[in-house]
């Protein structure tokens, strides 16, 4: 019995808990697919080295990893304290101020100097997602004076937050954020997860920070506010996939109203065919506790219920005691939970929207393959549109990316369901909307140069740009066999089949995740040379095809061979079930033929006796079927397609 792989992804925050070499290898063989580096914290040393021990672990493991960039973004934070933390009594008074200093249980510094300028008294500012909240007393001159609402602790660089101020004058990208940025690009980063997006503006504003170094990452956009969720179909637009990031919602809007945002905007983006994580506390306390609550289980299992993506650990990996069993933990629910996954509703979220030719013939396939039974849904792809369109439907089977773009193996790691396989390029094989980008995202602007005929990043700068990716780096983090392999690794030109289709069963065969006599659903653009559209879906069976001919009978028949010159020699060889071979018939085949389940004749002609006797039995048969006696021997099995005139080795399965 197959294996049931897990289909929904796993996000791990990388930090000091799971930083060795040992560690990350046990988080990538627990479950981890990308590995989040949250630069609101450390330094480019820090998330340098942890970047590179990620590599090994990632070698060692045979799995590729994408990688995400967490910014700053336009958020507030306390500075640091003289010993790491603080505790806040209740009612005491506190003062946050635009100075640096060392904070202590009486002062902090905050790194917004134009907070005093824009809260009242009466405001609440809240410390920790939070956890401590303060009223503004007085404010004026960098100084606020509060007074502390509940006892706390607070530590270094813990965000502050000023619910529903809409607080301007923070940049979308702040220096520190491109100087981050620049780092992750040139270290190969798959992804950039932009913190407190208010607006489609503040997408554009990473996009062109991406543009200036010629990158083409992908932008999560991480919605944390009142703005952030009114303008959420129009961030979603603009963006590359979705952040719920529940902890910061938490403190702007009351706890009770997160679970229905949730599944709101989770509905949302999967209308749209953009990838959601739904992030923060999923298992908090297993930061301490080695075992998970029965309600945060249900946490999970509900978020992949309500079609996300990718779920996301913070703290549990991050600083937390359990990082290993963390990332355990949640396969297991996100395995349990996919097993209840209703098809049909994230078919009809789809219902009423505009759809193109890729997510017709996306939708076409997962029906198809739901209704056949099929082993897998399979898309040659350049950018991984058409598997992201796949995946939103939430078919039941595997579905394989093959594509000539590690880049798009990378992109490929938070989308639900979908394995990536680096596959050979073939000339104007891969084609589809929006590749190179995502479809309807009117975004081909900017100093980034279009590579998608290449998949190469280009420096338009001249070499020693800034932001020019590190060759030794290469893009995201790779295993040896993680995206099985290097385009053609082991396939010669010579040996790779003309069409696409068959290219990417071929890939797919050769790297063990297809066996032959499987059914299987293709989407694939043609013609093959014109960059274009998906617009064809396919219901291929994998298998040695040995013999073809003309076709009789709409039946497909596995059996052994029995090969016969003569039909003397056919009636003394022949069984019941038996596959009937040879150069031509007779009259003197009928008694053998009777026992046969199938004919192969080498004999063309549907007016042939061979045919003729197909038809009137009612077997299939396969005629004109050149040198099959010399190609098969007597107890070979094969598979007779009477329907489509082919002749497989083995046992195949045909519809």
């Amino acid at each position: 019995m197959a294996v049931r792989r897990r289909r929904t992804k796993i996000v791990c925050t990388i930090g000091p808990s799971c930083e060795g070499q040992e560690t990350l290898y046990q988080m990538i063989r627990a479950g981890m697919d990308v590995a989040r580096f949250n630069f609101s914290h450390g330094t480019h040393e820090e998330h340098g080295a942890r970047m590179e021990n990620l590599r090994w672990a990632a070698k060692r493991a045979g799995k590729r990893i994408g990688i995400m960039l967490d910014t700053k973004g336009p958020e507030i934070r306390l500075g640091r304290f003289r010993n790491g933390k603080a505790h806040l009594e209740e009612g005491s008074r506190f003062a946050l101020t635009s100075e640096e200093i060392l904070g202590n249980t009486e002062q902090a510094s905050v790194s917004f100097p134009r907070l005093a300028e824009v809260v009242s008294p009466g405001a609440l500012i809240l410390l920790d997602d939070g956890n401590v909240q303060l009223e503004v007393l007085e404010a004026g001159d960098g100084l606020i004076i509060t007074r502390v609402l509940n006892s706390g602790w607070i530590s270094d660089r813990k965000k502050v937050a000023v619910p529903g101020s809409g607080i301007e004058g923070l940049p979308a990208v702040s220096e520190q954020d491109k100087a981050d940025i620049r780092f992750g690009v040139q270290n190969g980063i798959d992804f950039v997860a932009a913190s407190f997006v208010r607006s489609a503006d503040d997408v554009l504003a990473v996009r062109r920070a991406l543009e200036e170094l010629n990158s083409k990452a992908q932008i999560i956009a991480k919605v944390e506010s009142v703005y952030g969720v009114n303008a959420l179909e129009e961030i979603l637009k603009t963006a590359d996939g979705l952040m719920v990031a529940r902890g910061d919602l938490g403190v702007e809007y009351p706890p009770e109203e997160i679970p229905v945002l949730q599944k709101k905007m989770i509905s949302l983006a999967n209308r749209l065919g953009k990838p959601v994580i739904t992030a923060t506390q999923m298992l908090e306390s297993m930061i301490e506790n080695p075992r998970a609550t029965r309600a945060e289980a249900s946490d999970v299992a509900n978020a992949i219920l309500d079609g996300a993506d990718a779920v996301m650990l913070s703290g549990e990996t991050a600083s937390g005691k359990y990082p290993v069993e963390a990332v355990k933990f949640m396969a297991k629910v996100a395995l349990q939970a996919e097993g209840f996954l209703d098809h049909e509703v994230f078919m009809s979220r789809s219902k009423g929207t505009t759809a193109n030719v890729t997510e017709a013939v996306s939708r076409s396939a997962v029906e198809s393959a739901v209704a056949l039974g099929a082993s897998a849904i399979i898309t040659p792809t350049e950018s991984g549109y058409t598997a992201r369109m796949v995946a939103r439907f939430r078919p039941k089977i595997p579905v394989f990316a093959v594509t000539p773009h590690e880049e798009t193996c990378g992109w490929l790691t938070l989308v639900w369901g979908v394995e990536a396989v680096m596959g050979p390029r073939m000339a104007g094989a891969f084609t589809g909307p929006g590749d190179g980008w995502s479809a309807g995202d009117a975004r081909h602007t900017g100093a980034a140069e279009d590579t998608r005929d290449t998949g190469e990043l280009k420096d338009t700068k001249g070499d020693g740009a800034p932001g020019e990716p590190d060759p030794s780096k290469g893009r995201g983090i790779s295993g040896s066999a993680g995206d099985h392999g290097r385009p053609g690794e082991g396939l010669s030109e010579d040996s790779l089949p003309g069409d696409v289709s068959d290219m990417a069963i071929h890939v797919l065969r050769e790297k063990g995740l297809i066996e032959d006599g499987a059914l299987c659903v293709v989407t694939k653009g043609v013609p093959q040379g014109i960059s274009g559209t998906t617009n064809v879906m396919e219901v291929r069976t994998v298998g040695d095809v040995v013999l073809q001919g003309s076709g009789i009978g709409q039946m497909a028949v596995s059996g052994k061979v029995v090969v016969a010159a003569t039909g003397e020699e056919a009636v003394s060889k022949a069984f019941p079930g038996c596959v009937l071979v040879a150069p031509a018939t007779d009259k003197s085949f009928v008694p053998a033929l009777r026992k046969a389940a199938a004919l192969i004749m080498e004999q063309g002609g549907l007016t042939s006796d061979g045919a003729i006797a197909a038809l009137h039995l009612n077997i299939p048969a396969v005629v004109g079927a050149t040198n099959a006696a010399r190609l098969l021997r007597d107890g070979d099995i094969v598979t007779v397609d009477g329907a489509r005139g082919v002749v497989y080795r083995g046992v195949a399965r045909v519809r």
